[in-house]
Formats: C-alpha cells, structure tokens, sequence
C-alpha cells in the first residue's frame, strides 16, 4: 500500500503512485457477467493501513570469511587435518514494525498506542495524547526494511583421512561449532520487541554443535574360485550423528493470545529453570489449564502432579482477567517439564525467554553399501550393488517448527514432533529420516 495513493482516501493524498492493496472477503466478489469482479476501495481512515518502508540507505549484505588450517602426516596413508573456520555476515536484512504499539491504551485499542497515533494533536474529545512528532493515524503496521542484523560462525573441524591401506580407506571429520545471528532468513519472524530487535540475538536456526561423519570403504581379499565369486567385494557406509537444531516459542505463530497487547503475535513467554530441560516429543509438553486447577483438591491423587508452581509464578491473578483472550475461550495455562516451567508474561509485558531456546532430537543415521565388481573381459566389467538407507531403521524427527508446532496458546500442538525431516520438507523417502530403503542396481562397464 502507497500512503500517498489517492485510492486511500487520506486528505491530500494525490500522489501519482496509485498502487495500492485490500484484503477482499469472497463473498465480496461479484462473479456475474456484468463484474466487475473486484469491486472496492480502500479507505485507510477507516480502518488504518500497514504499509513496508525502505532505508533510503539500504546497502547489499556480505558475508567475511576466514579460516586457519593444519595438516600432520601420521604415517605414509594416515593424514589429520585440524583448521578453524569462520565467517561474519554483515549488514544483513531485517524487517521491524517502527509503529509497535508503545503503550496499552485503556480502551484497548492498539491503534492508539501506536507513535504515528500518538503523537497527534490532542483533538477535543481528549482521546490521543498529541506527543509530538509524526502524525499519520491511518497507519497501524509501519513494517520497515533496513540492514540492521549481522551473524558470526566459528567452527572447529577435525578431519582423518586414512587411503587406501590393505583394503581400508575412510574420512572422518568432526565439527564443533556455533552459529549466532538476529535472524536466519531473510524474511524472519517479526522481533518479539521492534524496539529493541538486538534482543532478537541468539543461536542461528541452522546452529549444528556437534557433527560426526564417517564415510568408510573396505575392499575384502580376493580370492581365485569359481565363477570369480570370491572376487570384487566392497563395503561402503557412510555414518552420521549429529546435535539437534534449535527451535523457538512463537505466541502467535498458531493461536497468539497477544499477552503483550502488541498485536504483532510474536511473543515469547517467561521461563523458569533450564531451556535445556524442555524436550519436544511424540506427546508434547506436559501442559495444565489454570482453569481446570481446584486448589482445594491440591495434592490430591486426581492431581498427581500440582502446577502450583506455575500459579506461583505466573501471578495468575493479574492473568485471570485475560485469560479468555485466546479465540475459543481456551484460556491460558503453563508447561512443566523436568523442573522447568513455562508460564505466560503479565498482560502487557514480554517474556523473559530469548530465541531458540530449546534443541530439538539429534540425528543418528547409518547408509550401507554392498558392491559386487566382476572383471568379464579386459575391458569389459559387471557391478551389481545392493544400497541401504537407514540401515538400523532408526526413526528420526523433525524439530517442532518445520510444522508449525511452536505456540504455547495451542496446547494441543505445542511442542509436538509428528513428522520426520523428509516428510516434513515435503519431500519423503529420499530425504533425511525416512524408513529403512532398499535398492539394487546393476552397471555393466566398457
């Protein structure tokens, strides 16, 4: 949407950029031959407009990268390799809202709290509170772009290389490393707070700790037989382990409540004890409704497990009011896991808990290969290979998020994993974490 545009209906718009946009409703569309079809208009007075501004000084992103490497000779067929590697992304995009609501206002419109509101003369009525400053009240969301975040990567890679020795050969490398940024993509969650994005600081989405490869192959003797049987065989794999990835907490990526009275629904909620004891899992986050909690049957056998605590934390008396702010009346409750507590923020207020808190399960995978080379003629061979993904059949899961499943506002769903990565990358079988596949293949070479 262009604020000038005259289709706003804003006095004194007559820009000559007429572009514009409006959410249309389908029963608002006219399908008959006589159309047309998209009959509206848009009036930011009514109801205010978001608009997406640019620094005038925006600047391309980069990325700096440098890195030390060691390499010692073991014996004649055995090398290692230690390096550290690094890289710092520069002037990297990001997107804020710098008309977030600053104030709750005690009607509970959000649109006067905003700056561009509030800094409008004081009309009569006495509603505003004429501030100063920039006056454009028929904006609400002022999403603006501007290269405000950086990242930094330091790794520690370790790699053995054994060639070829008696049959044997293999590289295996390890990595330790952090990754940490403001953001992960270039069109991220909105901050929880555009006043303060820097709070936004914390480990990268792709943030791997510790990765171990080994990919191996072995050459078994040959020996002299019949039907060159005892010839040619081969063994490969190729092992994987690695730490899980972050996932963040977003109050309103599903079913935001809007504790902060924001209405950007990206909110974080406050946590008590260690982010680390929160685990995702085929069952969720042991969760408990401040609504279903009787204290006077506290400590009963019906309640195996009081979530007193979470009372006791949450201050459920400033919450009680608001409790019904989710849509459908859910209300809103806490999560306890391992001694950890989940409770929602003060109306008002943002949590306590930074991004990406918690670490998804880690990756255990095992490929094996079988490979059966046979020499026919002298220049003429047959490979038959027999290939297994997932040897062990071991199941693995996506991180909550891949789904969507990160808002505590959504009990049912928060803290779930029901996908395994390929499937919920769309993209089953082939990718990481499907079952057990098998495939045999057969080359002929000349």
């Amino acid at each position: 949407m262009i604020p000038t545009a005259p289709s706003t209906g804003i006095p004194g718009a007559n820009g000559t950029i007429a572009a514009s946009a409006v959410n249309v409703s389908g029963s608002s569309l006219n399908w008959s031959l006589a159309g047309p079809v998209f009959n509206t208009t848009i009036n930011c007075l009514s109801t205010p407009c978001d608009i997406l501004g640019v620094s005038r000084n925006l600047r391309t992103p980069y990325v700096l990268s440098w890195n030390l490497n060691a390499q010692q000779a073991l014996t004649s067929t055995t090398s290692l390799q230690v390096g550290y590697v690094a890289n710092r992304g520069v002037k990297l995009y990001g997107v804020r809202d710098i008309n977030q609501v600053v104030f709750a206002n005690d009607d509970g419109s959000e649109q006067l709290g905003r700056p561009f509101t509030a800094n409008c003369p004081k009309p009569p009525q006495g509603v505003g509170l004429g501030l100063g400053g920039p006056c454009f009240p028929f904006l609400e969301f002022v999403n603006f772009l501007d290269n405000g975040y950086t990242s930094i990567y330091h790794g520690l890679q370790a790699t053995l290389t054994q060639r070829a020795w008696k049959g044997l050969n293999f590289v295996m490398s390890y990595t330790y490393a952090h990754a940490i940024d403001d953001v992960s993509l270039n069109r991220a969650q909105q901050p929880q707070d555009s006043t303060r994005p820097w709070l936004e600081r914390a480990n990268g989405d792709n943030d791997v700790r510790h990765r171990l490869t080994l990919a191996l192959t072995y050459e078994f003797p040959s020996r002299t037989g019949y039907g060159h049987l005892l010839e040619g065989w081969q063994v490969n794999s190729i092992v994987t382990v690695q730490g899980g990835l972050p996932w963040n907490l977003i109050d309103g990526n599903l079913n935001g409540s809007d504790s902060s009275r924001t209405g950007e629904f990206a909110d974080r909620w406050n946590i008590v004890g260690n982010p680390a004891n929160i685990k995702a899992s085929l069952t969720g986050i042991r969760y408990f409704n401040f609504s279903d909690y009787n204290p006077a049957t506290r400590g009963t056998v019906s309640q195996p497990q009081s979530p007193q605590v979470c009372i006791d934390h949450a201050q459920i008396a400033q919450l009680a009011p608001n409790s019904a702010a989710v849509p459908g009346g859910a209300g809103l409750g806490c999560y306890v896991e391992n001694g950890t507590i989940l409770v929602p923020p003060n109306v008002g207020t943002f949590g306590n808990i930074g991004r990406n808190p918690f670490r998804g399960p880690r990756l255990d995978n095992l490929d094996l290969s079988i490979v059966k080379n046979t020499k026919l003629t002298e220049r003429v061979s047959f490979q038959l290979r027999g290939e297994f993904f997932n040897v062990l059949n071991h199941p693995h899961f996506a991180n909550p998020n891949t789904q969507g499943f990160v808002d505590p506002s959504a009990p049912s769903t928060f803290g779930f994993i029901l996908a395994t990565p390929d499937v919920a990358a769309a993209n089953p079988v082939i990718g990481t974490g499907g079952p057990r596949n098998i495939q045999i293949g057969m080359k002929f070479r000349f």
